[in-house]
């Protein structure tokens, strides 16, 4: 146990910060236990390499390229991020097409006159069509109930409400790529 002790009293001793008691109490173990003796060489042996050895440092723009690599990386993330938000988009305009051609594809469906898989898959898109042709049906009918019911005063308060909203978005989104190019530089 003592010797343990002793070898904090070592690395305290490296760093310069025993006190007189202290170091006594180190040298005079040392002078008794060859144990110890080979630690203390070993570990001098070690400090004095670690102080001689230069420090490794980054090259001077090693920073700089690390924050342009963050950059780049986030820009392309909202890059892929709008891609995905314009795929949506446009499959959701490329489904009400798609509705009326599936609810026409129902009207001509009989059930069994298809065998097999490929009588289940049409079954399957005429339901899908079905539910789009539903929802295309109910917007149309939320659309038209607005359009008539509301006095077209409030309908340009909409429609302005909705452009200006339109422009903050975008003023936001172009906000977070001027702000995204300065970081670059």
């Amino acid at each position: 146990m003592q010797c343990q002790q002793i070898t904090e009293l070592m690395s305290l001793e490296l760093d310069e910060l025993l006190e007189d008691a202290e170091r006594h109490r180190l040298y005079s173990h040392l002078a008794e236990c060859p144990e110890c003796q080979r630690t203390w060489a070993a570990m001098r042996q070690l400090s004095r390499v670690l102080t001689v050895a230069p420090m490794a440092m980054p090259s001077p723009d090693f920073t700089d390229r690390v924050m342009q690599r963050i950059a780049q990386r986030r820009a392309r993330r909202q890059l892929v991020a709008g891609y995905l938000v314009l795929a949506a988009g446009l499959l959701l305009l490329s489904a009400l097409p798609l509705a009326s051609w599936l609810r026409a594809l129902i009207a001509s469906y009989e059930p069994g006159t298809i065998p097999g898989v490929w009588g289940n898959v049409v079954a399957f898109l005429a339901y899908v069509g079905d539910v789009l042709g539903s929802l295309v049906n109910a917007a149309e009918l939320v659309v038209e109930a607005v359009l008539t019911t509301l006095p077209y005063g409030a309908l340009l308060l909409v429609a302005l409400l909705m452009g200006g909203l339109t422009i903050i978005w975008i003023q936001a989104v172009m906000g977070v790529r001027r702000r995204d190019a300065e970081e670059r530089r």
